[in-house]
Order: C-alpha cells, then structure tokens, then sequence
C-alpha cells in the first residue's frame, strides 16, 4: 500500500484512529469536542498481565449489546487487541483492551460478551480473527456470533460494506453532527 495511507491504515492514537481516505471521518473539531466531554470508566481491572478491563456502565438485565472484536497478534511491539461493547443503542459500555496471548484474550473478551447478556459478538476477519473466530465458535461454544462472507476484489480490497458495518457505522455517527 502507498505510504499515504500508513496513518489511517495503521493509527497511532484516538485522534488518526477516525482517518479515512478522504482525511478525518469525524470533523476533528468534533472529535475534540467529544475528547473533552469523555467520562472516565467506574471499574479499571487488570485481569492478566497486558490486559486492561474498562467498564463505563453495567450491564442492564434485559437489554441487548454488540460486542466488536480486533484481535492482535499479541507480541509487545505489534499493535493491541480490543473489545468494544456497545448497547443497542450505540453506547460505549465496556473495553477490553491489551497485548496478551491471543488465545487467552480471546477467551476473556467471550467472557466479557457473556456478562453483557451474551452480546452478539463480532470479529474482525483477518488472518488472526480466523483464529478467534474458532476459538469462539468451537472451544467456547459462544451463543451469538456475527458471520458474513465478504467480497474481496483482486487487489485485496473490500469490494462492498456489510448490512452489519453499515448499521454499526449509522448508530455512532448518527449524533455526531
């Protein structure tokens, strides 16, 4: 890939995380707008060396929640995996965040999703999602995962978003302008 696209393909805090093509996703003003208005977690946990729990708000009995998953590599230099949990409408409630095992994070951020009444969860599926697909899948027996074959085109690019992505995308920048 051109160098032109190392910061939104490979971002390096909060801020270039919201790149795009075409520059920022989210006008920065906003961005820093939000960055101001953030509040901090209730709980902070530490549940294995390298990992981090954060949780925003407590599970609601009854209420349904998305859980996104970027799995890692989980070597010191490679970039974090992370679970965001989201309620169904569109609250960041939980995270869980690091740079662990990757079968270990795997199994924790299932865990993390069975304590929000097993949210549906979602995982990125590159090279290492294969790998917590499976071990949410067949080791875990999660109840409720996301599975959608994508269309890649002959250079590797996503050809066309997914029902699911388009609808994650529209909850969260729907109050953003």
């Amino acid at each position: 890939r051109a160098m032109g696209m190392m910061r939104q393909e490979h971002p390096e805090d909060s801020i270039t995380c919201w790149m795009s093509a075409q520059g920022a996703m989210v006008p920065i003003g906003r961005l820093w707008e939000m960055r101001k208005s953030a509040i901090a977690p209730i709980e902070t946990t530490n549940p294995w060396p390298g990992i981090e729990r954060r949780i925003w708000h407590r599970v609601s009995p009854g209420h349904q929640y998305v859980a996104g998953l970027d799995p890692s590599g989980g070597g010191s230099g490679g970039d974090q995996a992370v679970l965001q949990v989201l309620s169904s409408r569109g609250a960041h409630v939980a995270t869980l965040i690091g740079r662990a095992d990757p079968t270990y994070f795997n199994q924790q951020a299932c865990k993390l999703g069975l304590e929000y009444n097993q949210a549906l969860l979602v995982i990125e599926r590159n090279g290492l999602g294969v790998s917590a697909v499976e071990t949410a899948a067949k080791s875990l027996a999660y109840p409720y995962l996301w599975w959608a074959r994508a269309e890649y085109g002959t250079d590797g690019r996503l050809l066309s978003r997914e029902p699911f992505g388009l609808w994650i995308t529209d909850t969260l920048i729907e109050n953003l302008y």
